[in-house]
């Protein structure tokens, strides 16, 4: 990307932290009209149209990518999480598996792999990417390798990881708490029983939840807080902004 590209990206990440969507859409268009085929670009466009809600037009744009760029992991990554909102469990599975066997170059990628294994509850899948890289984790995989031991039931290796997180947002404070509960000898306090990667909040969009709470309680199965833990498989993950 030429110069003003880079600037325009990066206001649009920042943007799109903070929730704002529409001028985040605003300045990634500008960038893909300095540059058409700036593939993150259109990674982050389609987490603005999942944000608000429009999850079809977020798989339309990252099928759109990997039919031109096959094997972006963060089109990949991105995907895996649109297939399972919309309940296309089927094409998220074997997607995740094409995504196991990519190798990312740099640690962001890393990291959106290891989300996408972890949304798919594959921790062994997470471990060997990370095992399979020749570069260290940066802090959000180490984050992901964390639960992933937990739930391997590999407790001292889970809490080597969840130590080297550090306090940076998204995966700090709840690496921290997390590491209370595994020290404390709690457990991980879900429905499941499975230690979560993601806060209940990070699974949906606005737009969806009123939709997800209404079914919930029309259905009579869930009860209060359950009810994102129960239908998270569902649900989109807000959690890493990736280019």
């Amino acid at each position: 990307l030429p110069e003003e590209g880079v600037r325009l990206m990066n206001e649009a990440l920042e943007l799109i932290n903070h929730g704002r969507t529409e001028p985040a859409r605003e300045r990634l268009h500008k960038v893909l009209q300095l540059d058409p085929g700036a593939v993150p670009a259109l990674n982050n466009l389609a987490l603005c149209a999942s944000l608000d809600g429009d999850v079809e037009e977020a798989i339309r744009i990252e099928e759109d990518v990997l039919r031109r760029i096959p094997g972006n992991v963060f089109a990949s990554g991105n995907l895996v999480h649109f297939y399972l909102v919309v309940g296309r469990d089927r094409d998220a599975e074997t997607l995740g598996g094409l995504l196991e066997g990519l190798r990312p170059y740099e640690q962001t990628g890393l990291t959106k792999q290891c989300e996408a294994l972890a949304r798919l509850r594959r921790p062994a899948a997470v471990l060997h990417a990370v095992e399979s890289c020749p570069f260290p984790p940066g802090p959000h995989a180490h984050f992901f390798v964390g639960v992933a031991c937990a739930n391997l039931s590999r407790f001292p290796e889970a809490l080597a990881h969840l130590r080297e997180v550090g306090d940076a947002p998204p995966y700090g404070a709840r690496a921290k708490r997390l590491l209370s509960r595994m020290e404390d000898q709690r457990g991980p306090g879900t429905v499941e029983g499975d230690w979560p990667c993601f806060e209940a909040w990070e699974w949906i969009s606005g737009k969806h939840l009123g939709r997800a709470m209404r079914d919930a309680k029309a259905l009579e199965s869930i009860e209060g807080d359950d009810i994102e833990w129960q239908m998270g498989k569902r649900l989109p993950v807000l959690a890493e902004v990736s280019l």
